[in-house]
């Protein structure tokens, strides 16, 4: 397998895990998982932060961190396509 099929295997994980969890109703985890990554924004593919925040954005109200990610997101890494998944 080449390299460039990496990130979309990733960002398939992504959707899946948010899509389980949010269909069994695991916010609590949700919230870790994004408040986590908040910490790491520097060190996280920029696809794999879109990728969560696309897939948390039908649920955002209902974990807290997304907001925080976002935010550290446009803070630390100043791309202009932040607004877009509020």
């Amino acid at each position: 397998m080449s390299d460039t099929f990496i990130p979309d295997i990733k960002l398939d994980e992504v959707y899946d895990t948010v899509d389980i969890l949010s269909k069994k109703g695991y916010w609590s985890i949700l919230d870790t998982m994004l408040l986590d990554l908040a910490f790491r924004v520097w060190r996280v593919d920029i696809d794999i932060l879109m990728g969560y925040l696309t897939a948390t954005l039908p649920v955002k109200d209902k974990i807290p961190a997304r907001e925080y990610l976002l935010s550290e997101c446009k803070r630390m890494r100043r791309e202009t396509f932040w607004d877009g998944i509020e």
